[in-house]
């Protein structure tokens, strides 16, 4: 059976447009990816019937690029007015190659499991799960109250009465509540990567490391939630104080991990951080 003529396509195989290892170190969600018309993962993963690679990427793909970055630059905004309003709050609390026998196997996965055990007792590590349960319980503790705003919401817009703002109230509530939902498990699992990783890494100090590359992962995704959590204190204003406790852990976990993996954020990761794009 011949092989497809879309597969042995060089465009494809080898298309220039694609950004070597850009999925590396990504945050896996495509939806909101700005890079899906770059990345070789992407194409793979969206296949035709029959089991084709798309040569090209679809022209909506380009149109949701766009809408993706507009989208995480305008969250980037409420995370610098997040962090403004943290540093204020702060200022008045003062605050190889060979085949192994079973005894190496032995070896190896005792030796990942001493690495594993010990990146889960690492403070980063505990204060990650904790910033996952409180995340967790506050949806859940919440969920009826979020149910009964939109609701409230779309009850105003039926009645033309301040439709606008509270359409953009329901956007605000549903985008936060996504990007929060995302990254709470993901902040943990990177982190985790991260500490592992340079327990067992081996490489030179003068090489970009692995570890540092998750780090970042982590870091973002904790950029990116803080923000969240702070578009909700605005949706959810009595609720501040609950808002606080969660903000006032996850910043000074994001503090916590800049100085265990002191250059991660300088980590360049393929096509997220190239200059021109």
């Amino acid at each position: 059976m011949k092989e497809s003529k879309k597969r042995r396509d060089p465009d494809i195989i080898d298309n220039p447009d694609w950004i070597p290892g850009i999925y590396n170190y990504c945050d896996r969600w495509c939806e909101r990816c700005a890079f899906t018309g770059k990345c070789r993962s992407f194409a793979i993963e969206i296949r035709e019937p029959g089991g084709e690679l798309n040569a090209q990427p679809e022209p909506d793909t380009l149109a949701h690029d766009i809408r993706s970055k507009e989208f995480w630059e305008e969250l980037g905004i409420t995370l610098n007015l997040t962090m403004e309003y943290l540093r204020k709050l702060e200022s008045k609390e003062g605050d190889g190659s060979e085949v192994m026998n079973d005894q190496q196997w032995d070896k190896l996965r005792q030796k990942d499991q001493e690495i594993e055990q010990a990146a889960m007792k690492h403070p980063v590590a505990i204060a990650a799960w904790k910033y996952s349960e409180l995340a967790e319980a506050w949806i859940l503790e919440n969920q009826e109250m979020i149910n009964w705003k939109t609701i409230e919401l779309e009850k105003q817009i039926a009645l033309d009465a301040g439709a606008k703002r509270a359409t953009v109230e329901i956007g605000l509530i549903n985008d936060a509540l996504q990007i929060i939902r995302w990254y709470e498990p993901q902040i943990w699992v990177k982190l985790m990567r991260a500490l592992t990783g340079r327990i067992g890494e081996e490489e030179p100090e003068t090489e970009p490391k692995d570890s540092d590359g998750s780090a970042k992962v982590a870091l973002i995704s904790m950029d990116r939630s803080l923000a969240a959590w702070g578009q909700l204190q605005f949706i959810f204003p009595d609720m501040t104080n609950d808002f606080i406790t969660i903000l006032l852990h996850l910043d000074r976990l994001r503090r916590q991990v800049e100085t265990e993996f002191s250059h991660a954020r300088s980590f360049k990761r393929a096509g997220f951080d190239d200059v021109e794009e």
